[in-house]
């Protein structure tokens, strides 16, 4: 059994992935600003937390196997259509959201013998696709700082 902490697990494939690991006997812990759908899981341990407050995150867990970041925004418009404080509240959620609660739990995986971090994202990152520029800066600044911290 591993114990997984997942970002954004309590609505959408983060509560799909909550599901399947507990389903799978691991043991989930689930960090969200909302219960969401947590309640159609039993054994699930929830913290309440949203990524883009100043509060500090805390984790008392010795050992985290996975790491899984959920959460994220898309912006589709032009670029001229986009203003400063959009990328902003983009580069909030997307990147400084992870380095928060990445901060928190690297010791808890680097105790684990086979720890794994995930973040999702699109593949408007890869593919450079129309109107997708605000989202493909944060989502590409996200995955250059998990894979910097975590190599």
């Amino acid at each position: 059994m591993k114990k997984y902490l997942i970002v954004g697990g309590s609505t959408g494939i983060g509560f799909q992935l909550v599901k399947s690991l507990v389903e799978e006997g691991h043991e989930a812990i689930v960090v969200s600003r909302t219960f969401g759908n947590l309640n159609e899981i039993l054994d699930v341990q929830y913290i309440s937390y949203n990524v883009t407050s100043d509060e500090q995150f805390s984790l008392d867990e010795e050992i985290i196997d996975g790491f899984v970041y959920c959460p994220g925004s898309i912006n589709l418009k032009p670029f001229q259509r986009i203003k400063p404080e959009e990328f902003v509240n983009d580069f909030e959620l997307n990147v400084l959201g992870a380095i928060r609660v990445l901060q928190c739990v690297l010791p808890a995986l680097k105790e684990s013998d086979q720890a794994s971090v995930v973040s999702f994202g699109t593949v408007a990152v890869q593919q450079g696709m129309e109107f997708t520029l605000a989202t493909d800066i944060t989502r590409r600044s996200a995955s250059l700082a998990i894979n910097t911290v975590w190599m």
